[in-house]
């Protein structure tokens, strides 16, 4: 049971998405991911969660279609005084926490396929009450399509966990997965299956 009131909001990186409420941005505590900043200039995020591994080597390909999405990054980062979110050290980042990777122990395994599941873990483990999420029509771009059933299945055990979630876009994923007839199975770390249909 939640004994605390805390809330948060989940931002990705979709500005145009309609679901954002811009005048309760400015009131919120935000935890946000990646370039942030290219979308929101103006954003002064709690926490930024960036879980990519080997992000340098990634970054190179990514410049050689988007060089703007990159630039400068860490300065940009170290600028926000945002608590960074990472799975590595990188000694040029200020303010960094190493989210500690055996922690993934405590959820069924499959359950971290997105920097979604860190910002949810999180929430659970520090007793957040409420979270809500803002920006994640991004989801419905074809290069996400296969994100969304474990956006569903990482929503529902938020909320299984006691979270209430505040996710408008959820009802339109969980039709859209029932729709398509996907089936989420997921093995826990007994090697039973943690059965979760979508």
């Amino acid at each position: 049971m939640r004994m605390k009131r805390k809330e948060v909001v989940f931002l990705a990186l979709d500005s145009a998405d309609p679901t954002i409420d811009w005048k309760m941005l400015e009131n919120s505590e935000v935890w946000t991911l990646n370039d942030y900043y290219r979308v929101y200039p103006w954003l002064n995020p709690a926490r930024v969660y960036q879980v990519h591994t080997n992000i340098d080597l990634n970054i190179e390909t990514i410049q050689k279609h988007r060089p703007e999405r990159w630039q400068n990054w860490r300065e940009k980062y170290n600028e926000s005084g945002a608590k960074i979110v990472t799975l590595s050290n990188d000694e040029k980042l200020k303010n960094q926490n190493d989210w500690q990777i055996g922690r993934i122990y405590n959820y069924p395994a499959g359950f971290f396929t997105q920097t979604l599941a860190y910002m949810a873990a999180d929430a659970i483990e520090e007793e957040y009450s409420k979270v809500t999420m803002m920006g994640f029509s991004v989801m419905d771009r074809i290069d996400y399509h296969d994100c969304f059933p474990s956006c569903v299945y990482i929503l529902e055990y938020m909320m299984d966990k006691g979270v209430c979630v505040e996710a408008p876009i959820y009802p339109q994923w969980k039709t859209k997965q029932i729709k398509l007839g996907i089936e989420v199975r997921l093995p826990n770390y007994n090697n039973e299956i943690y059965g979760v249909t979508f």
